[in-house]
């Protein structure tokens, strides 16, 4: 069995090297159009899967706003 010590060195060690191996990706921006897509794809499923159309008109307002960030009528 492990010490209350060695647990929380266990813990921080793994830690550290998710912080390194965060730090090595970069940060990549996901396009408005792979976020239509996907959510696109998630009404389908929810429409298919759940009976609910409340979930359906918060994916439906969050892919609005997707399509509006792209178009002339984004405010800059």
């Amino acid at each position: 069995m492990l010490t209350y010590e060695e647990i929380v060195r266990v813990i921080q060690n793994d830690q550290t090297e998710e912080e390194d191996v965060d730090g090595e990706i970069p940060a990549s921006k996901t396009s408005a159009a792979k976020a239509v897509k996907a959510l696109n794809t998630a009404i389908r499923w929810t429409k298919d899967n759940l009976k609910g159309s409340e979930e359906i008109l918060m994916l439906k307002r969050i892919r609005d706003r997707a399509l509006i960030s792209t178009s002339k009528l984004a405010p800059k």
